[in-house]
């Protein structure tokens, strides 16, 4: 990691972090971090919550930041349901460890844009941290 350390994004507040939303698509913004949801292959449309925000099953999901070396992802929480697992169940890159709601993922060389290509289940996400 160089000096850069960490920035978070936070799924709430819709209104002015979400900077593009549609059936097929949505783009969050925050500290210079860019999350894209895309529709892809999933059957349901793009869903418009947030706090958490909700990525549905077979969606591609992009988070862009110049240098990631790794991710935390915080999940949100639903009676009976454990989106940490799910979200780790989906990622293929990367070493990937769950505690609890939090999903870290050490990536092998730094980049630009990491990419989960298949949601295998609905994941609910109120925050992720970026390291570079």
């Amino acid at each position: 990691m160089n000096s850069i350390g960490s920035v978070q994004i936070t799924f709430n507040n819709k209104g002015t972090k979400r900077t593009e939303w549609t059936t097929t698509k949505q783009v969050w913004v925050e500290n210079g971090i860019t999350v894209t949801n895309d529709k892809a292959a999933s059957t349901t449309n793009v869903g418009d919550y947030e706090a958490p925000a909700r990525f549905y099953q077979n969606s591609k999901l992009t988070i862009a930041y110049p240098g990631i070396t790794k991710i935390e992802f915080t999940c949100g929480t639903y009676t009976g349901k454990d989106y940490a697992t799910d979200l780790k169940n989906s990622i293929t890159n990367g070493t990937v460890t769950v505690n609890g709601t939090l999903v870290t993922v050490v990536l092998d060389a730094p980049t630009d844009a990491y990419v989960i290509g298949n949601l295998v289940k609905q994941v609910r996400l109120l925050s992720l941290k970026v390291y570079a």
